[in-house]
């Protein structure tokens, strides 16, 4: 069976060449895409002609003369194809992918790009006219959206409903305003009470970043201001992020969010005093999986198989915040993927949304603008957060629970992005419409909140409206986010050292939440008294 393919297939070549003469750059076509051992599969051959000729069938006549000398061992050698190329009375074939060097000219606009559609250039080769090559001019005008909230082209004027539709790929022009003096004395007025050494703001409107705020030194007793592009290490607002890494992966059919884990692990992952309940990464991300708040940083193999991880709870049956579990769904992450949290974050999330962030800090695009931590328990000095790494890949669990580094503006962006339906301000789909749809949906419900993947649903925070919910705290980071996905509005607070005060009732920092309700349209203000230090 293998014998008469190749002899057919080769009696193609040999028809195509008949009839179509073939000079050196053709013949790089033809044989120039082989494996690494030097020779032409079956199927190599098949895909190259297919490619080549741009048909679908040939007729199946042969000529056995042309093929007498031809060594049938399944496989087209180099020394095959040249013996076919003399029988069809062609130029031996040694100048194979040695095709001339194209000398260009001048690139020429074929296409004028509007707000609507891509334009295009054409250059041809000096050397042969048929050797064309093509590139697009993208639409890339710039939007500026209206008050009736249509989006009017600044560039030549046209006006359109939805920029983001399959249309329409245009930039949108949504450079962050300063918050007017008001806003400002808000976030002024609340870090000040409560002895904050540096901070950011960002709020949201129409899912996009409108205002932000900025404040203090980046190092206690610095001259160098805090500005929008400073990163922070946001602590646990981290954790939304590791679980949008995860649903990224889900969205390429790598992993599964109701799947048991020990697929993923390869061996059996259970609680040893629930043995019969399987573990799920849905579990994980709502703090459902029955794992202990804190644990080891670092994953071995057979370690979910043990009791240490794990507390008498059966998976599934109530919520426990775990800094564990989250550091276990980036080891699975990387296993499956075979990539670092980090660079699955970069080419799924940040890049496509222009955010320079990373799970540690001098893996950032930029170094140089970075804020030291302060808190009664210590903190982090940039030269600290500078010499994190990672780890090796599918064993570090620490960098996922708390060490994103990134700024107000670009966490911002991601609450965004959920709230667009996974898309990016172009239109570019990040998460898929459905993934991001459940990381916003409530899963298990507490007393005081339900429970979403990296999320909180509270009713408590703006008079009864149901927002989204996470706070963070470690060596001085106090910070939140919350935001509204059904008037797409939301704030991002970041603050680098001061005192620790939280709302008993909402559980958000009192810094923070003076700051959030400060700002909400509608929303009471909260003026809780500093406490004593």
């Amino acid at each position: 069976m293998k014998r008469s393919f190749t002899i057919i297939l080769l009696s193609l070549i040999l028809l195509f060449t008949f009839l179509f003469p073939v000079r050196a750059d053709r013949q790089a076509l033809l044989f120039g895409d082989t494996d690494r051992d030097g020779s032409i599969t079956e199927k190599d051959a098949a895909g190259i002609l297919k490619a080549a000729i741009g048909l679908e069938s040939f007729s199946d006549g042969t000529l056995d003369h042309a093929l007498r000398d031809v060594d049938f061992d399944g496989r087209i050698t180099f020394a095959d194809a040249r013996l076919v190329l003399r029988a069809a009375r062609l130029p031996d074939a040694e100048p194979m992918g040695k095709a001339h060097v194209h000398e260009w000219k001048d690139w020429k606009t074929v296409a004028v790009p509007t707000c609507t559609e891509d334009g295009e250039q054409q250059r041809v080769c000096k050397k042969d006219r048929h050797h064309v090559s093509v590139r697009a001019l993208p639409a890339g005008h710039t939007a500026k959206k209206q008050k009736d909230g249509t989006y009017l082209c600044k560039v030549c004027g046209n006006s359109f409903y939805d920029p983001a539709c399959e249309q329409a790929v245009f930039a949108l022009d949504h450079t962050p305003a300063e918050m007017t003096g008001s806003e400002q004395t808000v976030c002024t007025d609340a870090f000040k009470k409560h002895r904050t050494v540096s901070a950011q703001v960002a709020f949201i409107e129409d899912a996009l970043v409108t205002k932000t705020f900025a404040y203090g030194t980046a190092v206690r007793g610095g001259s160098r201001m805090v500005d929008d592009d400073t990163k922070y290490r946001v602590a646990s607002l981290s954790k939304l992020v590791t679980d949008m890494a995860f649903m990224a992966l889900e969205d390429r059919e790598l992993v599964f969010d109701q799947a048991d884990i020990s697929g993923y692990f390869g061996y059996t992952c259970r609680n040893p005093y629930y043995p019969d309940t399987v573990i799920t990464p849905r579990q994980i991300m709502t703090h459902t999986a029955s794992f202990d708040t804190n644990g080891s940083f670092t994953l071995y193999d057979g370690m979910l198989a043990r009791s240490a991880p794990y507390l008498w709870i059966d998976p599934g049956s109530d919520y426990l915040y775990s800094n564990l579990g989250i550091g276990v769904l980036s080891c699975l992450c990387e296993r499956v993927s075979g990539k670092s949290l980090t660079t699955i974050a970069q080419e799924y999330l940040f890049q496509p949304l222009g955010i320079d962030a990373a799970f540690y800090a001098s893996g950032l695009e930029d170094t140089s603008n970075l804020a030291a931590l302060y808190g009664e328990d210590g903190g982090f000095s940039v030269g600290d957060m500078l010499s994190w790494h990672e780890y090796p890949l599918g064993t570090g669990m620490n960098l996922a629970m708390g060490n994103l580094t990134i700024s107000a503006k670009d966490y911002a962006k991601l609450l965004c992005m959920l709230m667009n339906g996974g898309k990016a301000p172009d239109g570019r789909q990040v998460l898929s419409e459905q993934s991001a749809a459940k990381m916003m949906r409530s899963y298990f419900r507490t007393e005081k909140f339900g429970v979403g993947y990296g999320v909180q649903l509270q009713t408590n925070v703006l008079d009864g409206k149901t927002v989204l919910v996470h706070t963070g705290s470690s060596y001085g980071m106090y910070a939140a986010f919350v935001f509204d996905p059904a008037e797409k509005t939301g704030a991002v607070v970041l603050t680098s050292g001061g005192i620790r005060s939280e709302d008993v009732e909402t559980e958000i920092y009192d810094v923070c939440l003076e700051i959030i309700r400060g700002l909400w349209p509608g929303a009471e203000v909260v003026k809780a008294d500093a406490p004593s230090k």
